[in-house]
């Protein structure tokens, strides 16, 4: 009787060049990549990769004087959740961007002074994300996506209300964050 082998991970660069590609997410059908790219003095843009063609180059899909950051896909597999912060206006836009078309379309605003946080859940139909401290304690926000008249929701804090949300993730039966 042998001892079962010891899984060994296996480490590869997926991209090469100046700067830091952070933020890393998952296309549902796990063959797309999509990261946030900052290289050296410039602000960072949205990334996407092919994982069955990882040879290639990463293919931009953002291309502003923003920073674009903590993307997250949508679970139709082609739109991408991000956000974007200005640095001239001290603006923070949540968007959602076409992998297809490259058409970026504002969804809300976001909280500037801090990272944003988001999921959506697993029905697709909202997002959740951090935001400004209100006085009852509440910082989470929550927007449906099926109707586009739809403005973020505070979502009610019961417990640890002093405390800024850091990160927030969906059970997989959407019952919890």
């Amino acid at each position: 009787h042998s001892a079962p082998e010891e899984w060994q991970p296996e480490i590869t660069a997926l991209t090469k060049g100046s700067g830091r590609s952070m933020f890393p997410a998952l296309s549902p059908d796990e063959r797309y990549l999509v990261f946030s790219w900052r290289k050296f003095e410039a602000a960072s843009d949205l990334y996407l990769l092919d994982l069955q063609d990882a040879a290639k180059a990463p293919r931009q899909l953002t291309f502003s004087m923003d920073d674009e950051s903590r993307p997250l896909w949508a679970k139709d597999g082609r739109h991408i959740y991000y956000s974007s912060k200005t640095a001239v206006y001290g603006e923070c836009l949540i968007m959602k961007l076409d992998t297809v078309t490259l058409v970026s379309k504002q969804l809300t605003a976001c909280n500037r002074h801090s990272t944003v946080y988001m999921d959506v859940s697993p029905d697709g139909r909202y997002l959740v994300f951090n935001g400004s401290l209100k006085p009852d304690g509440s910082s989470l926000y929550q927007l449906d996506l099926q109707n586009p008249e739809a403005v973020p929701q505070a979502l009610p804090c019961t417990q640890n209300c002093q405390y800024r949300v850091r990160d927030l993730v969906f059970s997989p039966d959407g019952r919890y964050l």
